[in-house]
C-alpha cells in the first residue's frame, strides 16, 4: 500500500514538472519569436514598412506596435478579438512604428469601420 501511494505521488509530482516545465518552454520560444519579430520591424523606414503591412495584410498577420508608461489591458484583448497581435513596447516610442499603426488605422477605419481611438475607451 506505502509503494503505491509512493508511485502515486512521485508520478503526480513528475506530472506537475513536466506540465510546468512545458509551459515555461512555450513561454521561451513565444518570447523569441517575438522579439525576433520586433527586432525585424524596428529598423525599418517607412516605405519599408508600408512592403511589411501589405505583407501582413495578405498573411492576415497584422501587428499593433503600441508604448507608454501603462499598459491598457483592455485594448489589448480588443485586438486580440480582431486578430491583430499586440506589440508592447514600454515608455520606449519608437518613430519608426507610427507609419505601421497609421496603415493599420487607415485599414481598419476603410475595412471594419473600427476606429483605434474608440477602442482605447
Amino acid at each position: 500500500m506505502k509503494s503505491k501511494k509512493l508511485t502515486l505521488t512521485a508520478l503526480g509530482i513528475g506530472l506537475l514538472l513536466f506540465i510546468i516545465s512545458a509551459f515555461s518552454t512555450f513561454e521561451y520560444f513565444d518570447m523569441e519569436r517575438r522579439n525576433k519579430i520586433f527586432g525585424e520591424y524596428s529598423g525599418l523606414e517607412c516605405a519599408e514598412m508600408e512592403k511589411k503591412f501589405a505583407s501582413d495584410l495578405e498573411n492576415n498577420e497584422l501587428k499593433y506596435f503600441t508604448g507608454g508608461m501603462f499598459y491598457n489591458e483592455k485594448f489589448g484583448k480588443e485586438l486580440n478579438k480582431l486578430g491583430i497581435e499586440e506589440f508592447y513596447q514600454g515608455c520606449i516610442i519608437s518613430v519608426s512604428f507610427e507609419c505601421y499603426r497609421d496603415l493599420l488605422e487607415k485599414h481598419l477605419k476603410k475595412e471594419k469601420n473600427i476606429e483605434l481611438e474608440e477602442l482605447l475607451k
